[in-house]
């Protein structure tokens, strides 16, 4: 790749973050679709446009771009993490349990994990007739948001947790 093209590249990519950090998403995935297209092999350019398909509620996209961040790193917990919110967000609770422990297992400081791990366990817990399947996923779940407040506690995910623990009976 010569200098021209890496310096077009990163510029593509950083126009894309300041995009996304002004929530206009739809220029970011633009520009972050011109860094893939001139070098598809930097998983935080899939990772980032994975990112904003989440937050636009394309939940599918972000599932292929965060897949393939992942197969470009498979030590980024960030990427599954993502990849795991959006597995919930079209309620495939199991698949997004599995990205979010993975997330967990590269990263355990990641609270934002654990958070969306505890909402998940929450809501699988919440779809089953048997009372103590339940109980069990609950209390995981509570395990969970202790660990976001642990992690985090000068942050404003805390107070979801809290109200999370509240609403399970804790």
């Amino acid at each position: 790749m010569s200098d021209k093209n890496k310096e077009d590249t990163q510029a593509a990519f950083e126009r894309g973050s300041t995009c996304s950090l002004n929530d206009d998403f739809e220029q970011g995935i633009k520009e972050f679709s011109e860094a893939i297209k001139l070098n598809p092999t930097k998983f935080e350019y899939f990772q980032s446009r994975g990112m904003i398909y989440a937050k636009v509620g394309q939940h599918r996209l972000a599932i292929e771009d965060t897949t393939e961040a992942i197969r470009l790193n498979q030590n980024d917990s960030t990427s599954y993490r993502i990849r795991g919110m959006a597995y919930f967000c079209i309620d495939q609770i199991d698949q997004a349990i599995k990205d979010l422990d993975e997330a967990i297992k590269i990263n355990p400081d990641d609270y934002l994990a654990y958070m969306s791990r505890g909402v998940s366990f929450v809501t699988k817990g919440s779809k089953l007739n048997n009372a103590l399947m339940q109980a069990m996923y609950t209390n995981v779940a509570r395990g969970d948001f202790e660990s976001v407040i642990k992690l985090n506690p000068d942050n404003l995910t805390l107070n979801h947790a809290k109200n999370m623990l509240y609403k399970i009976g804790y």
